[in-house]
């Protein structure tokens, strides 16, 4: 059986991991909802609201729209599978 000083601390370490693991996570989001002009640094939240139009900004910037219609990540790409692969439903010609 563990004592309660043996579970506090335990908690104590989890709750100190917990928070190291988070900070980068809030850090990115801080600055993804924060004005693309600003250069906040820090964890604060943005400064005039969260800007979610960040967002359709980088969609329409970044071509994501072209490139997910790209076939090289697609499993498009690699489905049917080739004749050769043991489970494909069609048989090799010939």
């Amino acid at each position: 059986m563990t004592t309660r000083l043996e579970r506090t601390v335990t908690y104590g370490i989890l709750a100190l991991f917990t928070v190291i693991a988070l900070t980068p996570v809030i850090g990115i989001l801080s600055t993804a909802f924060g004005s693309q002009n600003s250069l906040d640094t820090g964890f604060s939240l943005p400064k005039g609201g969260l800007h979610w139009n960040n967002f359709a900004d980088a969609w329409s910037r970044g071509h994501f729209g072209t490139y997910l219609g790209t076939r090289s990540w697609s499993p498009r790409s690699w489905w049917p599978p080739p004749p050769c692969w043991p489970s494909s439903p069609r048989t090799p010609s010939g």
